[in-house]
């Protein structure tokens, strides 16, 4: 069973180098994004954790994913003070770590994609059907040595082993984004890149720009994931 987990922070405080800030503007792009992963996409059983502890019934969601055959179990904690002393990534590591020891549907796999959780990724379909052999999956960025963490696939007990508590790791400030972490230690485990380059859509919580990429960007992403320059 592939099973999704969706990260969010609705209220992300005093979390820095953030531009989308507003909690409300923030709930809307998360609950579209749950919406769209759950008519859109083949993920049958879908986590979003959320680590604010902001107070919302995501009722009509779950009620939406149930009526498809789905599964959405949402869970909602407050650890977002890390987050905003050391930077986002810390926050997103510490959301995963809550999944893992608490998720119903995560407890029953054996390995999970990640999203942001206001991001879709438009060909989502047909990388699940090119990579359901792989465990782990990852995308490395390799002129700027980071794994992208919007999108990844790993095997839980890989993952435990030794990515997570790489957010605690993370100082925004002093430039070691949990992007860099994640690279550094995956660096020579002989990873994997998608079968395909993963289109993601959404808005950049940090700068607050669309992470969608032009045709031609694209093509060009999709011709250096064939030479293989983007495995980790």
């Amino acid at each position: 069973m592939e099973t999704l987990l969706l990260t969010g922070c609705v209220d992300p405080g005093d979390t820095p180098f953030l531009k989308v800030r507003n909690a409300e503007s923030r709930l809307a792009e998360y609950e579209a994004s749950i919406a769209r992963w759950i008519d859109d996409s083949d993920f049958e059983s879908i986590v979003f954790c959320e680590n604010s502890g902001y107070e919302h019934s995501y009722a009509n969601l779950v009620g939406r994913a149930r009526a498809k055959g789905k599964s959405l179990e949402v869970l909602v904690f407050k650890g977002n003070r890390g987050s905003q002393e050391y930077g986002k990534g810390y926050g997103e590591g510490e959301i995963i770590e809550y999944a893992l020891a608490h998720s119903a549907l995560l407890g029953q796999s054996s390995s999970f994609y990640k999203a942001t959780g206001r991001v879709f990724v438009g060909n989502v379909n047909s990388i699940l059907a090119k990579d359901s052999g792989k465990p782990t999956a990852f995308i490395l960025f390799t002129s700027w040595k980071y794994a992208d963490t919007r999108f990844f696939k790993s095997d839980i007990g890989f993952f435990r082993e030794n990515l997570l508590d790489a957010y605690r790791e993370v100082r925004d400030r002093e430039k070691i984004s949990i992007e860099r972490v994640y690279r550094r230690r995956l660096k020579g485990k002989r990873i994997p890149a998608f079968g395909e380059f993963p289109d993601i859509r959404g808005i950049c919580a940090s700068s607050g720009e669309a992470y969608d990429l032009s045709p031609a960007r694209m093509a060009l992403s999709r011709a250096l994931l064939k030479l293989g320059l983007y495995r980790v």
